[in-house]
C-alpha cells in the first residue's frame, strides 16, 4: 500500500489488485494498522473496504506506521503486502525554487560571476550544477567552485 494523502491524523491508502486471486473475484480487502514503537504493540483491524483504498483515522499524530491488506475471497482469505514505514501527518513537498536563477547574464570575458539559488522541499533536494547540459564538479576544474548552505 501507497499513502495517496495525510493528514494530522489520517492516512489515505490506495493499492495494486493481487496478481493470483485464484478462482474467484475479491470481494473485500482488510485493512490492519501497526504503531512502531508502541507497548504492546500488535496489528490491529482499521476496517474492510471493498475497493483497494482505505482511510484511516483517529491515528497518533507524528505516529511511525505499518498498513497491511490481507484480500479475501469466496473461498477465504489470501496473502498480505505490508506497507514500509507510514509518519502520520508528515508531508511530503515537492521541490521548489524559493530564488530563482535570473533568465540571462552577461558578463566581461574572464571576469568572475555569482550564481545563486535556493530551493527547499521535503526531503532536501539533491542540487545539480550544469553548464550546456554537462554536469559540473568542481573538484574536476578549479573554474567553478560550489558551495551550500543550510
Amino acid at each position: 500500500p501507497v499513502v495517496v494523502d495525510t493528514g494530522r491524523n489520517w492516512v489515505s491508502l490506495s493499492w495494486g489488485k493481487p496478481e493470483h486471486r485464484g478462482a474467484s473475484s475479491i470481494v473485500a480487502y482488510r485493512v490492519d494498522a501497526w504503531l512502531r514503537g508502541g507497548e504492546g504493540a500488535r496489528w490491529v483491524e482499521l476496517g474492510m473496504s471493498p475497493l483497494n483504498t482505505f482511510d484511516a483515522f483517529n491515528l497518533k499524530p507524528g505516529g511511525e506506521y505499518q498498513f497491511r491488506i490481507t484480500p479475501r475471497n469466496r473461498y477465504g482469505w489470501g496473502e498480505s503486502v505490508q506497507s514500509g514505514t507510514i509518519i502520520v501527518g508528515k508531508h511530503n513537498a515537492l521541490p521548489e525554487f524559493t530564488k530563482i536563477l535570473p533568465g540571462q547574464l552577461k558578463a566581461l570575458l574572464g571576469s568572475d560571476i555569482a550564481l545563486e539559488c535556493e530551493v527547499r522541499g521535503d526531503p532536501v533536494p539533491a542540487i545539480t550544477w550544469s553548464r550546456d547540459s554537462i554536469e559540473i564538479f568542481a573538484e574536476d576544474d578549479d573554474r567553478y567552485s560550489i558551495t551550500q548552505k543550510g
